[in-house]
């Protein structure tokens, strides 16, 4: 049962990041002009992160995008504790 759980609550974090990222390179893109917009398939998040806090300066969107990928890394650090200790059942 906790490994469901912790795959849930990890799947939800990449799931927010990844919408909350599409959102920020959305507004990112708006703003540009349109030789300096940010191509699709780049997954550059970072710099997207960047551009979107001197566009956005008061935006909590990167702060969240943030914490979402620092949970999903935590979450997937306790999973590898608790298989390499046994303590999954």
């Amino acid at each position: 049962m906790l490994i469901y759980w912790l795959v849930s609550i990890a799947a939800a974090a990449l799931a927010v990041n990844a919408i909350i990222s599409t959102v920020m390179k959305l507004e990112v893109n708006h703003r540009l002009p349109s030789k300096e917009k940010l191509p699709w398939w780049s997954r550059s998040y970072g710099k997207v992160e960047r551009k979107h806090r001197e566009l956005y300066p008061d935006s909590y969107l990167p702060l969240v995008a943030q914490w979402s990928f620092w949970l999903t890394l935590a979450m997937f650090a306790t999973f590898v504790v608790a298989s390499a200790t046994g303590k999954l059942s």
